[in-house]
């Protein structure tokens, strides 16, 4: 999975926290040397050492419960559980050394990324 958020619509508004986090995701986990997109890259590796017929298929989780198809709807649903409930544990240390940040900071974030995550007019996804 990638941490590089997507949407097909354009709901994700650019000054929105979600956007801001999938930045700041980025960021802070090059600081560690771990690019959240290195998934993306994984076929043009298999390729460039020598592999023929590589394939890539990109599925998409969503982060809430958006979508119409009723599968996709409770993946999104579980996603949707597990950023709201898991947020600190996921961002605080990352954030902390990676990029300078606060505590108090970050914690006043993540409770403007939890409004994000819980409008379900942002049709937001992470990569697979």
């Amino acid at each position: 999975m990638t941490g590089v958020l997507m949407s097909d619509d354009d709901t994700i508004p650019t000054n929105s926290a979600f956007r801001q986090f999938s930045k700041t995701l980025e960021v802070a986990c090059a600081a560690f040397g771990t690019p959240v997109d290195d998934p993306t890259r994984w076929k043009e590796w298999f390729e460039s050492r020598g592999f023929t017929g590589v394939t890539q298929q990109v599925f998409k989780m969503p982060c809430s419960p958006w979508p119409k198809d009723r599968r996709l709807k409770v993946i999104g649903a579980w996603e949707q559980h597990n950023l709201l409930n898991n947020l600190e544990g996921m961002v605080m240390r990352l954030f902390q050394k990676g990029l300078g940040w606060s505590e108090e900071k970050i914690t006043v974030f993540l409770a403007e990324l939890r409004g994000d995550i819980r409008n379900l007019g942002i049709h937001a996804y992470w990569p697979l």
